[in-house]
């Protein structure tokens, strides 16, 4: 099975919720480790990360969306439910993203 992913969306500028949400929904929930990089995707918003599956096993967790402008608060508390309580490893980037508050 699998137990380490990464996706990189880099600069992916025309790539939108409608895919990626397909692609994050299909994640196995059993992962290990997970790496998605999606920094200057100006058209994900919130409805991405909803997406995201419960990940019971998961220990390392690395984060990055600088420059996604339309991500809100309520991305982030519903990626964190996601999240179980012992993670080894956990990085996030969010710089530059101009519409989470203190909430988020």
């Amino acid at each position: 099975a699998l137990q380490d992913l990464e996706l990189n969306f880099m600069g992916c500028y025309k790539v939108s919720d409608r895919g990626l949400q397909s692609l994050i929904a299909a994640i196995p929930s059993m992962l290990s480790s997970l790496k998605l990089w999606r920094s200057i995707c100006p058209l994900i918003t919130d409805h991405c990360l909803h997406a995201f599956p419960v990940m019971h096993r998961l220990r390392h967790c690395t984060f990055y969306f600088s420059y996604c402008s339309l991500l809100t608060d309520s991305a982030l508390q519903h990626l964190r439910s996601c999240l179980p309580e012992m993670l080894q490893e956990f990085q996030i980037d969010m710089s530059c993203c101009q519409n989470l508050t203190d909430a988020g």
